[in-house]
């Protein structure tokens, strides 16, 4: 198991356009001590194939491995147009074993105010998408790894996968974000475990907030997500997968579970003692600082955070 970067780890380094090409973000992903980059596929010169060899070439020189990322709407776009063997056929030259992508939008189910209907309806259009892609990714012999995006709820997200019931359409789960609807990682990473086919590697702290708390993405074993159990799981699925860690370092993030209107909107009752409401009251207590927010100030937090990541990730891939 290796361990790399998410590319929206890099995100305050984006902003201030010290990423302008690929072979940049490579860079620094070796700079900063990782092993390989999960990285949007709209960073890449997609139509310029020796172009992409050299990307691949810089790759092996500075040993890193390269996993592509790319949106469900794009990718569903390339598959309409007869083009998806640039998305496919480029992963498949970095040698990914997985293309990732998300299920939906962040927050979507919060801004829309989805209600159960709503689900359904979302669910059976899922189903039909990401059932044209099972197609496409079975002829390139190339999972499509879709992540819980602070979207659906674990059962929701089982009654995804039942509808599309494909080895080439998994989970590519990130290890926070089911905080998002009160949920424990730990059990969604168990229940969804046999589908797991990548890995967002995330960790956050909480602080008290009037409607609810607010998190903050934080060094993997620092927050209040069980990362070695976690790992325990995804070790125990026998897949090889690699553990990209995502820290978006200067973000703060509400859940809003002193609301109605949050309980409602995730459709199910408010339970104190469930074990998402626990994690939350355990970890509140903890005192931390909060991440700056000038931009200069954030791309030196980022690089900090990240180089203090590296000796974590080494442990918990035990190296």
């Amino acid at each position: 198991m290796k361990f790399g970067l998410a590319g929206d780890s890099l995100g305050a380094h984006r902003k201030k356009g010290m990423l302008p090409t690929a072979a940049d973000w490579l860079r620094k992903t070796k700079e900063l001590g990782y092993q390989g980059i999960m990285i949007s596929v709209q960073t890449l010169p997609l139509d310029d194939k020796a172009a992409l060899k050299d990307l691949k070439a810089l790759a092996d020189e500075l040993g890193l491995y390269v996993e592509l990322r790319l949106g469900r709407p794009l990718i569903e776009k390339a598959v309409d147009e007869g083009k998806a063997d640039r998305i496919f056929g480029a992963a498949k030259l970095f040698g990914g074993k997985v293309l990732a992508s998300m299920l939906e939008n962040c927050f979507l189910r919060e801004q829309q105010k989805w209600d159960a209907p709503r689900i359904d309806e979302n669910i059976k259009g899922l189903g039909k998408s990401l059932r044209r892609i099972a197609k496409v990714a079975r002829d390139y012999d190339l999972p499509v790894g879709f992540e819980n995006h602070i979207d659906y709820r674990t059962d929701e997200i089982e009654r995804i996968l039942h509808e599309v019931d494909s080895p080439f359409i998994g989970i590519l789960y990130d290890t926070a974000n089911q905080l998002f609807l009160a949920e424990d990682p730990v059990d969604s990473c168990r229940r969804l475990a046999s589908r797991i086919v990548a890995v967002h590697f995330k960790d956050g702290y909480v602080i008290d907030d009037p409607v609810g708390v607010q998190i903050v993405w934080c060094v993997p074993g620092e927050g209040i997500v069980d990362l070695d159990k976690i790992t325990d799981i995804l070790v125990g699925t026998g897949r090889e997968m690699n553990l990209n860690l995502e820290l978006i370092a200067p973000q703060v993030l509400p859940i809003t579970i002193k609301t109605e209107e949050f309980w409602t909107i995730l459709g199910r009752p408010r339970d104190d003692n469930s074990p998402g409401m626990k994690l939350f009251k355990a970890g509140v207590a903890v005192p931390h600082t909060l991440p700056p927010t000038d931009p200069d100030e954030q791309v030196r937090f980022e690089a900090q955070e990240l180089k203090r990541s590296v000796a974590p990730m080494r442990r918990f891939t035990k190296q």
